[in-house]
């Protein structure tokens, strides 16, 4: 570990990846596609806001999201373009305080090594191009932790205060920063900064202390988001029915699986080993030790939560784990020679080319779907539709179902995505909902589907097995998978 550094300025270094990654994000975005079924959502619901803006009172997920999102639509309203050009430039913006905390703990030469490879951290890379949370609650993470760097070492309250506000931010978007609230207020009392724990946890639980009131005025229940969460994977996507041994030992292999992924194994290795080394009883170490609490606290929670079947085991979820454990590669490179430089090179194109081999469910650096067809499908839907056309699609998996209708361009009013949590009842009367508010329409029908074996198409007649209302249809697409009909009441 270093002392504080005495640097003003951008570091030339910095900047340069701060450059270089916004110039390969920018260059790669018209080939990157929105492939999780969140983000789609969340785009949605913010173009909602964006049209009737308010203060939201109660919602399972945190709504700073939306606020932004919706923000930078009055601006600009082309949720396709805008909103991922906004998260190419949060994520980048990231790597600045990043930079700087890392610097200031460990060393300058690691702390550019660790940026590099935070720039480079194939999962993180693939959530920029997409409208999730992760992106801006990483930013005030990185500014918290920074800020509380630079308090400690400095001495001075304000940065304390300013952690607090960042942590507070940060807590709308994701509910990871609820938990790090604590933590880092924990961490900030071990240094023996009584007043300054305060005063960062007064700031931090600006947000959360109103939310929870919100939610109890309106639902009866403080932690109504979180708890809606694990209500929905629970009762909803049923995660815990007919879960085998195997499933078990997935869920606890995951997460650490995924952190590995995201770091390559060469850097996981030295940072997980730096990490250990931390523990040893000296004062020169006492500050590296005490960085390494969040990390743990938070592995151990997404671990407990993962095997009880609440936390869904996706990739991107382990970005908080990202953020808290790539500074401790910094010690392995900590000095400029030929050799850590030569390794550095080395480590990080084994983390990007090893992220196209060995990685689950088919996340790699550049979000693609998985099926192409979807493309053309979408793209097919968006010639054929109006603001005052219904979108039905069917049940094609998350990926493909939420990436036509993010392609659309119409609005949640206009659509209606089948999903696989519900019955076949539940499925009919929603579409006959849709059929008796909108006379014409586009419905996307999956061959073989249960949907599809209500549905009869003779000629150019279209009926539906659970309405008494005929239809005019036409065929727009047909091959062995999928259906794409125009249909309009007679």
């Amino acid at each position: 570990m270093t002392e504080e550094n005495k640097y003003s300025g951008m570091p030339v270094p910095l900047i340069l990846i701060v450059f270089f990654t916004l110039l390969v994000k920018f260059l790669l975005l018209p080939f990157a596609q929105t492939v999780d079924a969140d983000a789609v959502s969340r785009t949605l619901l913010s173009m909602q806001w964006m049209e009737h803006p308010r203060w939201i009172i109660t919602t399972i997920w945190g709504p700073f999201h939306y606020y932004l999102n919706g923000l930078v639509l009055m601006l600009w309203n082309d949720p396709k373009h805008a909103l991922i050009i906004l998260h190419i430039l949060l994520s980048a913006l990231t790597l600045i305080p990043f930079f700087f905390f890392t610097r200031r703990e460990f060393s300058e030469f690691g702390a550019i090594v660790a940026t590099s490879f935070l720039a480079l951290c194939p999962i993180l890379f693939r959530t920029s191009f997409m409208t999730l949370s992760e992106t801006p609650y990483l930013l005030f993470l990185a500014l918290c932790m920074n800020f509380i760097s630079k308090g400690t070492n400095e001495k001075k309250n304000i940065y304390f205060l300013l952690a607090g506000l960042c942590i507070t931010l940060s807590s709308g978007f994701r509910y990871e920063a609820w938990l790090l609230l604590a933590v880092f207020t924990l961490l900030i009392i071990l240094q023996r900064n009584w007043k300054q724990a305060i005063l960062f946890a007064l700031a931090g639980c600006i947000f959360p202390a109103v939310y929870m009131v919100q939610n109890y005025l309106a639902n009866g229940h403080p932690l109504f988001g979180i708890t809606g969460n694990s209500d929905w994977t629970l009762l909803i996507m049923q995660n815990n029915k007919n879960v085998s041994f195997e499933n078990y030992l997935s869920r606890i292999w995951s997460f650490p699986f995924s952190w590995m992924i995201a770091l390559g194994p060469l850097t996981a290795f030295v940072t997980i080993k730096a990490m250990f080394a931390a523990f040893r009883k000296n004062d020169a170490w006492h500050s590296i030790w005490l960085w390494t609490i969040p990390f743990w606290i938070v592995l151990f929670t997404m671990e407990y939560n993962a095997f009880k079947g609440t936390l869904l085991l996706h990739h991107r979820f382990v970005s908080t784990l990202v953020v808290l454990s790539l500074p401790f590669s910094a010690i392995y490179f900590n000095t400029p020679l030929i050799h850590k430089v030569r390794q550095a090179w080395i480590f990080g194109i084994v983390t990007v080319t090893l992220s196209f081999v060995y990685n689950t469910g088919n996340v790699v650096p550049l979000p693609r779907l998985k099926d192409q067809l979807a493309a053309k499908v979408a793209s097919l839907v968006k010639q054929n539709v109006s603001k005052e056309t219904a979108l039905i699609v069917d049940n094609w998996d998350w990926e493909n179902t939420y990436y036509i209708a993010l392609e659309s361009g119409l609005s949640w009013d206009n659509m209606l995505l089948l999903d696989n949590t519900q019955d076949i009842t539940a499925s009919t009367d929603e579409i006959n909902k849709v059929l008796r508010s909108r006379s014409n329409g586009i419905l996307v029908l999956l061959k073989r589907s249960q949907i599809s074996g209500k549905i009869t198409l003779k000629g150019d007649e279209l009926t539906f097995g659970f309405n008494s209302v005929k239809y005019k249809a036409s065929t727009i697409f047909s091959d062995s998978t999928v259906a794409v009909l125009r249909y309009t009441s007679l």
